[in-house]
């Protein structure tokens, strides 16, 4: 196969693809002579030839007659730059490529004003905000940048310009700093800390619950049937769920220095988390397959349905957080900051998820309508056949995770702390809960 040099722009001009060992030829650009033209080698190897002391790509734009400043000629490298980097970057969201289009109309491109031989850092764009030349000695100030959640836009962000004319470093990671401490509301830290604090407090409440439940399952041997051994299962993917989440909120999400170094370990406590969290669905989707199976069909060979169940329960989430994990992995925008953003591919996981909801909606109505029909046939009271066929209703919705379904629509849209409250007891209390109605109201589902 031939080598070919990439298409690529140097910040005067535009080469297109070349076959390794040609020369590429364009005129020189309008600002200088545009009757000359400019050469550029492409090696061997199928790479552009390097200059050896300045290890740039070798190209000599000096037989153009540039009329244009050295600083300008900088300028424009430093917003090729910016925009290199800006796609690389985890912050490389659209909210801030319209800040940066924005910092590069209104500012990066703008003429320089003269200062005369004062010294001054140059302007930048730091990945949120955008600062302007500013002299040495000096402090920057700009408005806290709104798309950054828990930043109060109306206070302001301040960017240090050192005596010598370049932007402050800090200490700890040798690199250019602007200080955006003063724009945290800390209001909304304190009350996102106590969410977190919410979340561990509720699953570790529910590990606690379901480690008793499971101990009283395997002490008591007369009580074993494949009814029981499903709840094994769903008990024990609660457990480990919830455990991985409690790590997960402790030694992720509480340390941001976790975050940003996105080492491997975080990544995969991602993968896990995940996987437990499809298999607990799996597993109460079984619950609501089962149940409906011992009402629907007359004989059921139970040992093979187990077996069926096993699969569903812990094979499927395997090959979906297979799938997951692979597709996100091979897009580096997604897999940024321990894969804790949003991603465009949850879909594969909560497809399934939805999916398993559904069905189980379905068994339930189902459920509730045989049972009904039993009831009458016993010629009992409708008053205490509509009590019968409620209770069995309320104990199935929380067993089947049916309770995500049901759950009215957000009233209070405009006050995110109701939501985030609201949100956290149930789902960190879910497994809590449905281990109570299980064990001290199960007469009804039997």
């Amino acid at each position: 196969q031939d080598l070919f040099c990439p298409a690529t722009f140097d910040g005067w001009g535009c080469w297109d693809a070349t076959s390794a060992g040609d020369v590429a030829e364009i005129p020189c650009p309008s600002e200088g002579n545009s009757s000359r033209k400019v050469k550029k080698r492409c090696s061997e190897n199928g790479y552009w030839e390097i200059n050896a002391d300045t290890r740039e790509e070798k190209v000599d734009y000096r037989e153009c007659n540039i009329n244009v400043s050295t600083g300008d000629a900088d300028l424009l490298f430093q917003v090729i730059e910016e925009l290199v980097n800006l796609e690389r970057t985890p912050y490389a969201d659209p909210q801030t490529a319209e800040a940066f289009e924005i910092c590069l109309d209104t500012v990066l491109s703008a003429p320089k004003i003269s200062i005369g031989t004062e010294l001054y850092c140059p302007r930048t764009f730091d990945g949120w905000g955008c600062w302007n030349d500013t002299l040495a000695g000096k402090t920057a100030y700009i408005p806290c940048p709104r798309f950054i959640t828990g930043f109060l836009p109306e206070r302001l962000a301040h960017k240090e310009c050192n005596p010598d004319g370049t932007w402050y470093r800090h200490p700890d990671t040798n690199r250019t700093w602007s200080n955006y401490t003063t724009c945290v509301d800390k209001d909304d830290l304190t009350f996102r800390q106590r969410i977190v604090n919410i979340y561990i407090s509720g699953y570790s409440t529910s590990v606690i619950a379901l480690l008793v439940s499971l101990g009283i399952f395997f002490y008591f041997r007369c009580v074993q049937c494949t009814r029981i051994t499903i709840h094994k299962h769903l008990f024990m993917s609660f457990i480990i769920n919830n455990i991985m989440w409690i790590i997960w909120y402790t030694e992720v999400v509480q340390k941001p220095s976790v975050l940003i170094s996105n080492e491997l370990p975080c990544q995969i406590l991602h993968v896990l988390v995940h996987y437990f969290l499809v298999s607990n669905y799996l597993w109460m989707f079984c619950e609501g397959l089962y149940l409906h199976t011992l009402l629907i069909v007359a004989f059921v060979a139970e040992d093979k349905l187990l077996k069926w169940f096993y699969l569903i329960g812990w094979g499927i989430p395997l090959v979906i957080i297979t799938v997951y994990a692979s597709v996100r992995s091979s897009v580096p925008s997604d897999t940024a900051f321990c894969w804790i953003e949003e991603s465009t591919y949850s879909w594969i996981i909560s497809g399934p998820v939805c999916i398993s909801m559904l069905l189980n909606f379905v068994f339930l109505v189902n459920i509730v309508r045989v049972l009904v029909t039993k009831l009458r046939a016993v010629n009992s009271p409708d008053t205490h056949q509509t009590r019968k066929a409620v209770r069995a209703t309320l104990i199935l919705i929380p067993l089947l995770g049916l309770h995500y379904v049901v759950t009215p629509s957000d009233l209070f849209q405009d006050l995110p702390e109701r939501q985030s409250m609201r949100r956290s007891l149930p789902l960190s209390l879910h497994s809590r809960d449905s281990v109570w109605l299980y064990f001290f109201v199960s007469s009804t589902e039997r």
